[in-house]
């Protein structure tokens, strides 16, 4: 396990006074996003791999210092049911997207008829 500490340019969604997280990466699939002065602790699920098959925003690019040779890793908030595992679900509404090169990191809305994985499973 590794953990980095990434800058952050747009706030995270409910939780907009945070300036820094560390980022814990597991198993390559799963990390742990992490600010150690609120207390806070989410889970995470990397599904791309320097983009592959996710266009991030221009407006996301220009605020994270992006250009077409930046590695960067898209993750997803996972909310965990811990009473019942197969009830938890996937945000793929407001993914989070993480500049390796330059430590900076930026959660982005996007407009989707599917929000959670759950969703597009029942749907």
């Amino acid at each position: 396990m590794s953990t980095v500490t990434y800058e952050v340019k747009k706030p995270i969604l409910g939780f907009e006074e945070i300036e820094s997280v560390n980022l814990e990466k597991n198993d390559g699939i799963t990390s742990v996003l992490s600010d150690p002065k609120s207390g806070i602790s989410i889970t995470l699920l990397n599904t791309f791999v320097d983009g592959d098959g996710f266009d991030v925003p221009a407006s996301v690019k220009a605020l994270l210092d992006m250009n077409d040779n930046t590695n960067f890793s898209v993750y997803f908030v996972v909310v965990l049911n811990k009473s019942n595992l197969q009830n938890s679900s996937i945000n793929l509404g407001a993914p989070m997207i993480f500049n390796e090169d330059n430590k900076t990191m930026a959660q982005v809305a996007i407009n989707s008829e599917i929000g959670t994985v759950s969703e597009l499973f029942n749907a």
